[in-house]
């Protein structure tokens, strides 16, 4: 079940290099101006995708408070209340779900730069709707944090 997303992102290590290379090939035909600007979008995208898959590494491979019941991390930070103070295990859970937002808009960010570059325009609007996802999560993410806290 881990093995499609690690695979999905691999693909995107793939198209990333692609284009790294693709940019570097066309780039001696293009105006010199072009090239410097090229480059440094490509490799501010690769950042942002490698800091993206860290931190989804992260959410995935660090144990979480779910784990002794066999419940996911979502299930944990939703059945914190909010009359119990300082429900530690729920709110771990919760800062799991707002670093896999993130995670996500990073990883988002990086394909749209990419999309950008190759000015793919219904990519890019595609990627844009995607991300709005991601910042639903954070919002949820923070909610439960705060209910589990206070």
């Amino acid at each position: 079940m881990v093995c499609w997303p690690a695979i999905a992102l691999l693909g995107a290590f793939a198209v990333l290099i692609f284009s790294l290379r693709q940019g570097a090939a066309s780039g001696a035909q293009a105006r010199e101006g072009a090239v410097r600007a090229r480059p440094r979008d490509l490799v501010g995208a690769a950042k942002l995708l490698l800091l993206g898959v860290i931190l989804l590494g992260v959410v995935l491979l660090i144990p979480d408070a779910g784990q002794v019941e066999h419940r996911s991390f979502f299930s944990v930070a939703r059945d914190s209340m909010w009359g119990h103070l300082f429900e530690w295990a729920a709110a771990w859970c919760s800062v799991k779900i707002i670093v896999l937002s993130l995670s996500a808009l990073l990883i988002l960010d990086a394909m749209l730069s990419l999309a950008m570059d190759a000015r793919h325009q219904i990519a890019c609007v595609t990627l844009l709707i995607l991300s709005v996802f991601p910042l639903v999560l954070g919002c949820f993410g923070f909610y439960q944090f705060i209910k589990a806290v206070f």
